[in-house]
């Protein structure tokens, strides 16, 4: 079995300090480190020294004489008889493949956890909801009570009274006008059937562990949606996409309804109704293995007309 990392965590340190490594020549050094190479690739090594000098290009009676020293640094696969692991490449095997493991995990979750926001984000009648955004200020902060201009201006102007001739009084507060908030942006809405179709493909989605990091998914293929619907109605649209989960080719490919649109649609029109792309091409392979089958049996009015 083929490791799916490329690469392991090399240690200089554990590496120099590991005794049968120091026991070993410069020959035979290389040659375990070209088998540790081959066991983390393919997952595990021969047991038998021949196959072992082809993998390290040494020649039989040479390998056999490294491997007494090399032999020690690896042991028998307990299931796998005839095959051998290093135990310490193995133990780093381990540690990248629990890392993996908690890193989608975590990653699946984290995504669920957005999309499944977005989606609530929205209303039944497919506008989002405008509780975050908050609501524009309609009325002013304050009104001046002044009806004229010269009473205006008594108000904001510095006194000119006797009793303060060096103006070292304090200055009245100067009433600003408030500034008209702008409109909220409107957004979008969409139609029963557009959001039935795109809940269609993100529970699909959702279910296969497949969504896709776009935060404005759900919205995205609301308004496809709108445009597809503009050319087929609904009914048709959902028996397209029922028939092309149906393919495994489409149902791999058909990470939005573009695809749909594009690629599974025109296949669906040409073919109606009959059974899944998969399900023809094989019906089709069949046909033409009868047809062969069927041109045997004159083969040898042929063979007369040749000779």
């Amino acid at each position: 079995m083929s490791n799916d990392s490329p690469a392991f965590q090399f240690y200089p340190k554990d590496y120099l300090a590991d005794e049968n490594q120091k026991l070993m020549t410069n020959q035979e050094r290389g040659c375990y480190t070209t088998l540790m190479c081959h066991s983390w690739l393919e997952g595990s090594i021969p047991a038998d020294v021949n196959k072992i000098a082809k993998l390290c290009n040494e020649p039989p009676d040479v390998m056999a004489q490294l491997w007494l020293a090399i032999g020690s640094c690896f042991v028998e696969v307990p299931n796998k008889p005839g095959r051998l692991v290093n135990p310490r490449l193995e133990e780093e095997r381990r540690k990248q493949q629990q890392h993996r493991m908690e890193r989608s995990t975590s990653g699946a979750k984290g995504a669920k956890a957005r999309w499944d926001k977005q989606y609530t984000d929205f209303n039944l009648d497919g506008s989002a909801n405008s509780s975050a955004n908050g609501s524009a200020i309609k009325e002013p902060l304050a009104k001046d009570s002044s009806s004229s201009p010269s009473s205006s201006s008594s108000n904001n102007t510095l006194s000119t009274d006797s009793s303060d001739p060096d103006g070292s009084a304090e200055k009245p507060a100067t009433i600003r006008k408030p500034t008209k908030a702008k409109d909220p942006k409107p957004e979008p809405k969409f139609g029963d059937d557009a959001r039935t179709l795109a809940k269609t493909i993100y529970d699909d989605l959702n279910a296969d562990n497949a969504l896709p990091t776009s935060k404005d998914f759900f919205v995205r293929q609301a308004i496809i949606a709108e445009e597809m619907l503009k050319k087929h109605p609904s009914e048709e649209w959902q028996a397209a996409y029922a028939w092309g989960r149906g393919d495994p080719f489409h149902r791999q490919k058909m990470a939005n309804l573009r695809y749909l649109g594009d690629v599974v649609w025109p296949q669906y029109a040409k073919r109606g109704t009959g059974p899944p792309a998969a399900e023809q091409r094989t019906q089709k392979n069949s046909n033409v293995f009868l047809q062969r089958e069927k041109m045997k049996n004159y083969d040898h009015v042929f063979k007369k007309f040749d000779d």
